[in-house]
């Protein structure tokens, strides 16, 4: 069985000699040397939006890791962080008292044995 052509498509071929579609929602920057299409995806749950390649095979793959093809919705408005997540594993108090008293504690040490 060989491809079948619509309308538009018969078209395309007659106008650029190919009739390549693009999928609706994608966007691609020929001009920046993007050679495959890329399409804007979301995560339905914290609203934070993704430009990932628009091929078949990829899309499958970001739909079932629970990525929707799409803008986020207005509602879902991501915002990134602004604690620095590092901050909650920094010592909140200051170590140099205690590194001093380590030291001196082997300085002890060091006296009993000689």
């Amino acid at each position: 069985m060989g491809i079948v052509l619509n309308k538009s498509e018969k078209a395309a071929v007659a106008a650029q000699g190919y009739a390549i579609s693009v999928l609706p929602g994608t966007v691609s920057n020929a001009e920046a040397g993007e050679g495959c299409p890329r399409a804007i995806y979301h995560n339905p749950k914290t609203g934070q939006e993704f430009r990932l390649l628009a091929d078949p095979g990829n899309m499958k793959g970001y739909q079932m890791r629970g990525l929707r093809l799409g803008p986020a919705p207005p509602d879902l408005h991501y915002e990134p962080p602004t604690v620095d997540p590092a901050d909650a594993h920094r010592p909140t108090q200051d170590l140099t008292d205690e590194q001093n008293k380590y030291v001196a504690f082997l300085k002890g040490l060091s006296t009993l044995g000689g």
